[in-house]
């Protein structure tokens, strides 16, 4: 159920603009996915539960509020967090006996996911924006997944880094980033790479975001993954050591449209094109932006 925690990250990072000192950024949105697919490890789409022989009719439905700021400490410093709300959902049936018993279940988990916290400093302004961003995610969670739910992050604590670049040009912005996560426990490293581009047509925005991961290591075969012995010398239910090392690739197209001065709404779609053990879904999302 590693896995499952995977596919919606909270915002890494933004575009290299910093926040003034004294101005804000501040967003809230509500969002839901629901799928029967996920991205298996030779990046091929497949239902969830297909290549284990004790499950089959697998489905994940996650629905999330999500919080995301921007404070401008000084011009070229920005505080930058996100915390996401999460109520997670994952269903299958059971077969037992080749099949001759079958169960339904349905695991949920209600809680906080991640607290990402970092902090922006702008390099340069001109004449493109060049910025550096560096954090922490942080578990922060409400309700445990103890009942073996869907978890709501790795409980590990994580740091990234991003190089920041913009350009705006007009009606017209477009940026591009490369950052790294040095992920703690059984987790290898990532490489995060990113672009955005955007145009205003009066009081609407309409951008188009990609953002890929790729893994130090090679995503393993999690249903092949081995097998641990809970008790000293043997005994007990030996559980699968699932390794959530994924690849992805996801585009986020958005349309935002200014109700007045410094408050805005927005409709965002987030799509799992490809990817490696992660799963294959769209997340659609509506959001509120007030800026002061």
């Amino acid at each position: 159920m590693l896995l499952v925690a995977l596919l919606i990250p909270t915002v890494a990072a933004a575009g290299p603009w910093t926040q003034t000192q004294g101005s804000s950024y501040l967003k809230i949105s509500a969002g839901y996915l629901s799928t029967v697919s996920e991205f298996n490890h030779k990046a091929t789409r497949q239902d969830l539960f297909e290549e284990d022989p004790g499950f089959e009719d697998g489905s994940f439905r996650d629905m999330n509020l999500v919080l995301y700021g921007e404070y401008g400490l000084f011009d070229p410093l920005t505080l930058v967090g996100s915390l996401p709300l999460k109520a997670l959902r994952a269903s299958r049936t059971g077969l037992v006996g080749g099949g001759l018993l079958r169960q339904r279940s349905a695991l949920s988990t209600v809680g906080l996911g991640d607290l990402s916290a970092s902090l922006r400093l702008r390099l340069l302004a001109e004449p493109v924006v060049l910025a550096v961003q560096a954090g922490l995610d942080l578990p922060f969670y409400g309700d445990a997944p103890d009942n073996e739910g869907p978890p709501l992050g790795s409980g590990e604590i994580d740091a990234q880094a991003h190089l920041l670049l913009g350009r705006s040009l007009g009606q017209i912005y477009v940026s591009t980033r490369i950052g790294y996560k040095r992920r703690a426990g059984r987790l290898h490293d990532e490489i995060l790479f990113g672009a955005e581009g955007g145009r205003h047509w009066g009081r609407w925005l309409g951008a188009l975001r990609l953002d890929a991961v790729r893994n130090v290591q090679t995503p393993p075969d999690i249903y092949g993954g081995p097998i641990v012995t809970p008790l000293p010398g043997g005994g007990g239910v030996l559980p699968d050591l699932v390794i959530g090392d994924q690849h992805s690739l996801k585009l986020n197209p958005s349309l935002t449209y200014t109700l007045s001065h410094g408050l805005q709404v927005q409709l965002e779609v987030l799509s799992v094109v490809s990817g490696t053990n992660t799963l294959a879904g769209t997340q659609w999302a509506i959001g509120v932006v007030a800026t002061r």
